[in-house]
C-alpha cells in the first residue's frame, strides 16, 4: 500500500476544482483559457477531483496493486552462466536475467548485492580522494574474492566502478542464495517513517 499526505491531497483537490471552474488555481481568479473551457477537460478535471476525494476519504491510503506471486529463484539456471568479460554487478545480474527468460522470480538487485557484500566485509563505504565523493571501496576480502576497482571520469569528477573478474563472478553466483536470504531479512526489518514538511506547495 501507499500513503499520501492528506494536506497535499486537499491542496490538489482545491487546485483541480478551481481549474474545473475555469479559474487560476493559484489565486482563484477567473481566466479565459480555451483549454480550461473545453468540456472534455472540465469533465476530466472533475473525475480527477473525485479520485482525490476518494483517496482522502480513505485517509490517504491507496491499496497495493495486484502482483503475481513470484517463484523462488531457480538456482539451476546459474549452471548455464558463462563468463564473457569483467563487468560491474548490474551487468552480471542482467546476464543472469537473460537466463531466466522473463520468468517472474525473486531475484537480487545490484543494491542487494552491494549491501550483502558490505555486511559480510567485502565492501566498505569510502570516498574518492580527489573529489571527496562517497562510493563503495573494496576491502582486502573483496579483492581476494575477485573484485577490483576501476576509476573512470575526468580528474576532479572521477567515480569508482566495482568490476567482477571471472573469479568474482563465480563468487557472486555461489552466494546468490545468501544474498536473497539477506534481502528477505532486510525487507522484514524495514519500517517506514512519515516525512514531515513545513510548507506544501504545488
Amino acid at each position: 500500500m501507499q500513503e499520501f499526505d492528506l494536506k497535499k491531497l486537499e491542496v490538489a483537490r482545491i487546485y483541480i476544482r478551481r481549474m474545473a471552474d475555469g479559474r487560476n488555481p493559484a489565486n482563484n481568479q477567473p481566466v479565459q483559457n480555451e483549454v480550461l473551457d473545453d468540456p472534455n477537460v472540465i469533465r476530466c478535471l472533475h473525475f480527477v477531483e473525485d479520485i482525490l476525494a476518494a483517496v482522502t476519504d480513505n485517509h490517504g491510503v491507496v491499496g497495493k496493486r495486484y502482483q503475481r506471486e513470484k517463484e523462488e529463484f531457480p538456482l539451476s539456471v546459474l549452471q548455464e552462466y558463462v563468463y564473457r568479460h569483467d563487468k560491474p554487478v548490474s551487468h552480471v545480474l542482467k546476464q543472469i536475467d537473460e537466463l531466466l527468460e522473463g520468468r517472474s522470480v525473486k531475484k537480487p538487485r545490484a543494491a542487494d548485492v552491494n549491501q550483502w557484500l558490505h555486511a559480510q566485509g567485502y565492501l566498505e563505504k569510502g570516498v574518492i580522494e580527489e573529489g571527496g565523493k562517497e562510493c563503495w571501496r573494496i576491502t582486502q576480502a573483496g579483492k581476494d574474492a575477485g573484485l577490483y576497482e576501476d576509476r573512470r571520469g575526468e580528474t576532479g569528477n572521477e567515480y569508482v566502478t566495482i568490476l567482477y573478474s571471472e573469479t568474482g563472478q563465480a563468487f557472486l553466483l555461489s552466494h546468490i542464495p545468501e544474498i536473497l536470504e539477506y534481502k528477505e531479512e532486510k525487507k522484514k526489518d524495514t519500517t517506514s517513517a512519515p516525512v514531515l514538511e513545513q510548507d506544501i506547495t504545488y
